[in-house]
């Protein structure tokens, strides 16, 4: 579920990227995100974060998301 997923990752190497992914206006960019997405992903196989950064590369795509916060982002990843 959503609590366990966000408790895991908040406990790994991007507990940081995750706090912020839930909060509001912390003004830290989308193509931010995507970099420490990219750079976690290189150094081993994490299928869930592989995943995650899917999701930010597709909200990346809109030039409105690619800068703005993460948070604005995640809620697009959230809506279905």
């Amino acid at each position: 579920d959503g609590d366990t997923a966000r408790a895991a990752l908040a406990n790994g190497p991007i507990g940081g990227a995750a706090a912020r992914t839930f909060a509001d206006g912390v003004h830290f960019g989308t193509a931010l995100a995507m970099k420490d997405l990219v750079l976690a992903t290189k150094t081993t196989e994490l299928p869930a974060l592989e995943a995650v950064l899917a999701d930010y590369r597709r909200a990346a795509d809109d030039p409105a998301l690619a800068q703005a916060d993460i948070s604005r982002a995640a809620a697009r990843i959230r809506t279905p």
